[in-house]
Protein backbone atom coordinates (compact mmCIF):
# COMPACT_ATOMS: atom_id res chain seq x y z
CA UNK A 1 0.00 0.00 0.00
CA UNK A 2 1.11 3.37 -0.79
CA UNK A 3 1.93 6.32 1.34
CA UNK A 4 -0.80 8.12 -0.63
CA UNK A 5 -3.21 4.96 -0.08
CA UNK A 6 -2.61 4.92 3.99
CA UNK A 7 -2.99 8.69 4.18
CA UNK A 8 -6.48 7.98 2.12
CA UNK A 9 -7.21 5.17 4.80
CA UNK A 10 -6.46 7.34 7.58
CA UNK A 11 -8.47 10.25 6.23
CA UNK A 12 -11.93 8.18 5.50
CA UNK A 13 -11.41 6.73 9.24
CA UNK A 14 -11.19 10.03 10.79
CA UNK A 15 -14.60 10.84 8.58
CA UNK A 16 -16.39 8.00 9.56
CA UNK A 17 -15.17 8.76 13.49
CA UNK A 18 -16.62 12.26 12.63
CA UNK A 19 -19.50 11.12 11.35
CA UNK A 20 -20.45 8.03 13.78
CA UNK A 21 -20.37 10.68 16.78
CA UNK A 22 -22.81 12.60 14.74
CA UNK A 23 -25.22 9.44 14.90
CA UNK A 24 -25.01 9.07 10.69
CA UNK A 25 -25.26 5.18 9.82
CA UNK A 26 -22.62 2.97 8.44
CA UNK A 27 -24.69 2.78 4.63
CA UNK A 28 -24.69 6.60 4.66
CA UNK A 29 -21.03 6.88 5.98
CA UNK A 30 -20.33 4.50 2.99
CA UNK A 31 -22.48 6.10 0.28
CA UNK A 32 -20.80 9.69 1.46
CA UNK A 33 -17.23 8.03 1.47
CA UNK A 34 -17.76 7.03 -2.40
CA UNK A 35 -18.78 10.12 -3.56
CA UNK A 36 -15.44 11.91 -2.45
CA UNK A 37 -13.28 8.81 -2.83
CA UNK A 38 -14.48 7.27 -5.85
CA UNK A 39 -12.90 3.84 -6.18
CA UNK A 40 -10.59 4.55 -3.28
CA UNK A 41 -13.01 3.93 -1.08
CA UNK A 42 -12.52 1.37 2.04
CA UNK A 43 -14.69 -1.21 1.55
CA UNK A 44 -18.43 -1.55 3.00
CA UNK A 45 -16.73 -4.13 5.67
CA UNK A 46 -14.10 -1.91 6.96
CA UNK A 47 -16.98 1.04 6.93
CA UNK A 48 -19.04 -0.88 9.05
CA UNK A 49 -16.52 -2.33 11.02
CA UNK A 50 -14.63 0.75 12.26
CA UNK A 51 -18.16 2.52 12.50
CA UNK A 52 -19.33 -0.26 15.28
CA UNK A 53 -15.26 0.39 17.01
CA UNK A 54 -15.92 3.87 16.95
CA UNK A 55 -19.61 3.57 18.19
CA UNK A 56 -18.40 1.02 21.32
CA UNK A 57 -15.81 4.16 22.12
CA UNK A 58 -12.90 3.51 20.40
CA UNK A 59 -10.67 7.00 19.57
CA UNK A 60 -7.95 5.66 17.89
CA UNK A 61 -8.19 6.17 13.97
CA UNK A 62 -4.87 4.29 13.84
CA UNK A 63 -4.53 0.19 12.55
CA UNK A 64 -3.41 -1.92 15.82
CA UNK A 65 0.25 -3.77 13.96
CA UNK A 66 0.64 -7.10 14.18
CA UNK A 67 4.01 -8.76 14.68
CA UNK A 68 2.31 -12.18 13.99
CA UNK A 69 2.05 -13.94 10.23
CA UNK A 70 -1.07 -15.15 8.43
CA UNK A 71 -2.30 -18.30 9.82
CA UNK A 72 -3.58 -20.48 6.90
Amino acid sequence: MSEQQVLASVAQRVIIKFLTKEGVKPCEILTRLKVQYGDDTLSKTQVFDWAKKFKSGRESVENVSHNRRPTI
